[in-house]
């Protein structure tokens, strides 16, 4: 990032900013009024226009705490610290939604023979979230017919017990939209739109993915797509 000297400015009409050094700040503000204030970053300090000596002085004070920030900004990124003035703070150019993107990975295997119903995989949550989407990979292609359909399902920590009461089908939240291929023999499948789903998650609890159907699939990762909130 170069800076040409200068930095950033406030909103503050009476805070012309940061500046690299006292020469870059003089010759950006050669005159100044009462009150005239901004930080330089070779002393980490505030420094004021002296109207008795018509000339920026160092106030060897490191300012209240106030952070300056950068003329514009993307709407939605999060901002990061420039510097080690801690008053400094720069367009950090990642959007905060795709810092809270997380998912859930698994893979339900055969063992070189094909996947049958009734298999699943319990997973905890770590983090409460919402469920935004999936994709489904097969990841051993045998031949047209490959297809298979997980329901997904979830219980409180409190609640699980290995299936015995929960989770079961009952505690479905996949509604009629199973994690599936759109059609047979596909390789992949992307979905982002949840129908029906019940996409809420706390951290905590339990989600059963449970094999209703397949047929002729040896092996399927599965990406359960996670919104953080």
């Amino acid at each position: 990032m170069g800076w040409n000297g200068s930095f950033w400015k406030s909103n503050d009409q009476a805070d012309k900013g940061f500046f690299l050094d006292p020469a870059a700040l003089a010759a950006a503000w050669p005159t100044g009024q009462a009150g005239w204030h901004a930080i330089v970053g070779t002393t980490d300090t505030v420094w004021v226009w002296d109207t008795g000596t018509g000339a920026w002085v160092d106030s060897s004070k490191q300012g209240t705490g106030d952070v300056v920030g950068p003329a514009g900004a993307t709407s939605g990124n999060v901002p990061v610290f420039s510097g080690v003035s801690g008053k400094l703070l720069a367009d950090g150019g990642v959007a905060l939604a795709n810092i809270l993107q997380d998912a859930m990975r698994f893979i339900i295997d055969g063992g070189g023979f094909a996947i049958q119903a009734g298999a699943y995989i319990d997973l905890p949550a770590r983090f409460a979230a919402n469920i935004v989407g999936f994709q489904i990979l097969n990841t051993n292609k045998v031949g047209a017919s490959d297809q298979i359909a997980i329901e997904v399902q979830k219980c409180t920590t409190a609640q699980y017990d290995g299936g015995v009461t929960h989770p079961v089908t009952g505690d479905k939240i996949s509604a009629s939209v199973p994690i599936t291929f759109a059609s047979a023999g596909d390789a992949i499948n992307t979905v982002s739109t949840l129908t029906g789903w019940s996409t809420a998650i706390a951290a905590g609890d339990i989600l059963r993915f449970y094999v209703n159907t397949a047929v002729a699939i040896t092996n399927a990762t599965v990406i359960l797509k996670l919104q953080r909130v």
